[in-house]
C-alpha cells in the first residue's frame, strides 16, 4: 500500500482540571482542520490577535524535513494560542480540536 496522499499530526491533550473525564487524551488533525480551526478562533476571539500557521508547502511536502518543520510551527502555534484561553472558552474552536 502507498503512501497516504496526505499528513497528519497528533495533538496529545493533557490536563489536571477535575471536570475533565480524562487526563490525556489525543487525536490526529490535518494542516486543513488547523486552517479551520484558526479561522473559527478569529471569528470568535475579535479582540485576540491570532499567530499565523506555518506555510503552505507545495513541492517536496512529505520529505521528513518539511513533515518536522510543519509539525514544529503546528506546536508552537498551539502553544501560543491555549494558555490564552483563546482555544478553550469558544465552542466552535474548542469542537474542531477535541472532537474525534
Amino acid at each position: 500500500m502507498g503512501r497516504s496522499m496526505y499528513t497528519d499530526y497528533e495533538i496529545v491533550c493533557r490536563t489536571n482540571i477535575p471536570a475533565f473525564k480524562l487526563r490525556q487524551s489525543s487525536v490526529r488533525r490535518r494542516y486543513s482542520d488547523f486552517e479551520y480551526f484558526r479561522d473559527i478562533l478569529e471569528r470568535e476571539s475579535a479582540r485576540v490577535t491570532i499567530p499565523p500557521l506555518p506555510g503552505k508547502v507545495f513541492t517536496n511536502r512529505f520529505s521528513d524535513d518539511v513533515i518536522e518543520n510543519r509539525r514544529a510551527g503546528l506546536e508552537k502555534f498551539l502553544k501560543i494560542v491555549t494558555p490564552t484561553g483563546t482555544a478553550t472558552h469558544g465552542d466552535g474552536a474548542a469542537a474542531v480540536v477535541a472532537s474525534s
